[in-house]
């Protein structure tokens, strides 16, 4: 919430019902406008949001486990979309894969 009180305007803020892991740690708070980058690798960009990256995470292991490399970036923001971490994930990878609820 500290990020939304910083924003001079409207905000759109999702909450989810019931329990949901914390997939970051406290000490690691959003940046506004930033993708979250939770792994580096070569053979597949994934950029995930949302419920969809708690999925993506336990998908991963699988790709890891047949040596598949991913670099994998969480948005937490969508507006303004952090079009510079998605072209850097972009030339650092073979493929891409997005997925978004």
């Amino acid at each position: 919430l500290d990020v939304a009180e910083s924003i001079n305007g409207p905000v759109y803020i999702r909450m989810w019902r019931g329990q949901v892991p914390r997939l970051f740690p406290k000490t690691a708070p959003m940046k506004y406008g930033v993708a979250r980058m939770l792994s580096d690798g070569t053979d597949v960009a994934l950029v995930s949001s949302g419920l969809c990256t708690e999925e993506a995470l336990t998908v991963m292991a699988t790709f890891e486990s047949s040596g598949v490399s991913i670099y994998h970036l969480h948005l937490s923001t969508i507006v303004p979309f952090p079009v510079h971490n998605i072209i850097e994930a972009a030339k650092k990878a073979k493929y891409g894969i997005i997925v978004m609820e």
